[in-house]
This record gives C-alpha cells, structure tokens and sequence, in this order.
C-alpha cells in the first residue's frame, strides 16, 4: 500500500520517528496532490482538490501492522470514518502515483494556510 504523508509523518519529523517509519516502510520520492494545507498549531491538515498544491512523500507501507498504527495517530476509525478525526482517502499524486492520505473530516474553514503547501519550509520560518 502506497501513502502520500505531508506533516508530521515526512522524513525526520516527530511521528516519524515516533512510529519507526525508518524500517516500517520504504521512501519512494517526494511528490504533490491537489489542494490546500492548512496549520492547526501542532500538525497541518489538508483540504484535498481545487487550486494550490501539497507538497510531500510517497512511502510504501513494508509492515502489516503499519497501517493500523497510522489509523490511530491519525484517529480515524475504518468503521465509522465520519466520527473520525481524518480520513483515509484514495488520491492521485501529480507524478501519477495512486496512493492513499489522511484529510481532516471537518473542513479546516479559518485556520491559516501553510504557504506553498510545504510544512517543514513553513515549520522551519517559524524558528
């Protein structure tokens, strides 16, 4: 299974580690998607589709028990996504790519976009 992460889940990032993404699943390159990222304090959020573009990696899940761990840091619950917090959603990277994302349920109306839908450079001009 093929995921596109764009925050806390890219390379070095503190969910990375936290999860042991290192040897759980395997670096395919960085890409974009369609749509907007936008900050909710801690992490970014993606409203998917329309203009702009979100900027981050694909990774090819290498463990089986990955994508359940990824389910609940991310809150969402396969049986009732609704009443998630995200969804895990199916799109198409700008190289192509078919891969899966998280995307908050609730649209993220009023919080502040990430310029150029790039996390770390925005995480990185905050100091």
């Amino acid at each position: 299974m093929m995921f596109f992460f764009y925050g806390t889940l890219l390379r070095g990032e503190p969910n990375y580690v936290r999860l042991g993404m290192e040897t759980r699943a395997r670096f395919v390159g960085e890409d974009a998607i369609a749509g907007t990222l936008h900050d909710y304090g801690t992490h970014p959020g993606a409203r998917l589709g329309g203009g702009g573009h979100i900027r981050g990696e694909v990774f090819e899940l290498l463990d089986p028990g990955l994508l359940a761990d990824l389910d609940e840091l991310e809150e969402y619950d396969p049986e009732n996504p609704e009443a998630s917090f995200y969804r895990r959603l199916a799109v198409t990277t700008e190289a192509g790519r078919a891969v899966s994302t998280y995307a908050p349920v609730a649209p993220p109306d009023g919080l502040p976009l990430v310029p150029e839908g790039d996390w770390r450079a925005h995480i990185a001009a905050q100091g």
